[in-house]
């Protein structure tokens, strides 16, 4: 433990910067768990589980006798009609920073 505090002492009176923890320290808010940190495996479980429940849906339905295209065109109409709402608001944000009137 002496030899890294020689060290750091030694590097700063050479003109040399310490690394910087201060960016650790955020994110893990000093050995407690924040929103922050947490936001990516809650993300990827997120996708994990939405693509389980996609596949045991299209399973379902394909073994009910749905035919393939069939399935193909109510998936891209939901998923049209999930994006479509989202896509019109930023969409009508841009405008008005523009200038432009939005008909909607």
């Amino acid at each position: 433990m002496g030899d890294v505090v020689m060290e750091t002492t030694a590097a700063v009176d050479q003109g040399l910067k310490k690394p910087d923890t201060t960016r650790s320290r955020k994110v893990f808010g000093g050995g407690a768990w924040t929103l922050e940190a947490a936001m990516l495996p809650l993300c990827m479980t997120l996708v994990q589980v939405f693509t389980m429940v996609t596949l045991l849906l299209s399973k379902l339905a394909l073994n009910a006798g749905m035919h393939p295209f069939v399935f193909l065109v109510y998936r891209n109409l939901v998923a049209a009609a999930a994006v479509a709402p989202v896509a019109l608001i930023f969409e009508s944000f841009k405008a008005m920073a523009r200038g432009l009137q939005v008909i909607v």
